[in-house]
């Protein structure tokens, strides 16, 4: 690698920090410039970019106005995220496919997004491999697979992907996980125990419906309220009403003891 390559590679990098961080405006220029070479990780980033509208700095001797703004264009977005796509990078394969998938700027078409999550999981993106695990379960695009639907999310969940840990708790423990019960259709003990433990996971990890399942269990089965609390309020400050409305349960229970 010579020095000019290395000097992109840097640009890029320190770019793509910049875009996660929603640091859009320092991106101007670096993108542009490596996208025109061809790189798909700058064509993706640049399509991501063209999504938001930003202000950026003017050159105080080329214009009198401090800021000048670029307007979000959809129709550009698409087409840089589409030439990273061909490229096979597996953000953008990702990208499109859950677009395909929920036909929010491209035609609702799920066997079309299961090929994008496919050529994604088959570089282990885990996204596109828990996602695809979802296309299977729920016979999207795909014919239903439980046993393939179950080895993908898996597959996820152990990277520490948190929606994939959420689901697994669900394979494993049913949807009866606030009350230990036994027998015939029902949650038993020794099933539970290994569903709270990914659901445990998934709330560690920031999972907020998980943190607020995590406080029900604390709440109704092992009855710690001090753990229910802390995990209510977590999934409460990320926005979950149903967390906002049973801690004022409890405060109102409490007001009135």
């Amino acid at each position: 690698m010579n020095n000019m390559e290395e000097k992109e590679k840097k640009q890029l990098k320190a770019a793509a920090e910049n875009m996660k961080n929603h640091k859009y405006a320092d991106t101007v220029g670096i993108l542009e410039s490596l996208a025109e070479k061809g790189d798909p990780i700058a064509l993706y980033w640049l399509g991501i970019r063209c999504l938001h509208t930003m202000r950026v700095p003017n050159d105080p001797l080329e214009s009198k106005r401090h800021f000048r703004v670029i307007w979000r264009d959809e129709k550009k977005a698409i087409a840089y995220i589409s030439k990273s796509a061909e490229k096979g990078f597996p953000r953008a394969l990702y990208w499109m496919g859950k677009e395909h998938h929920l036909g929010r700027r491209l035609c609702m078409d799920d066997a079309k997004a299961v090929k994008f999550f496919q050529q994604a999981a088959n570089q282990g993106y885990i996204p596109a491999i828990y996602q695809l695990s979802e296309c299977y379960l729920f016979a999207w695009g795909i014919p239903r697979n439980n046993d393939e639907a179950s080895r993908l999310c898996r597959k996820a969940a152990e990277a520490g992907y948190p929606p994939a840990e959420y689901r697994m708790a669900y394979y494993c423990g049913g949807n009866t996980m606030t009350q230990e019960q036994s027998g015939s259709g029902s949650t038993k003990p020794e099933k539970l125990k290994r569903a709270m433990c990914w659901m445990r996971k998934a709330a560690e990890h920031g999972h907020m419906v998980a943190q607020y399942k995590m406080g029900r269990y604390c709440l109704e089965v092992t009855n710690d309220k001090e753990q229910a609390i802390w995990w209510l309020h977590e999934a409460a400050n990320k926005g979950l009403l149903n967390a906002q409305r049973l801690l004022e349960e409890i405060d109102e229970k409490e007001a009135s003891a």
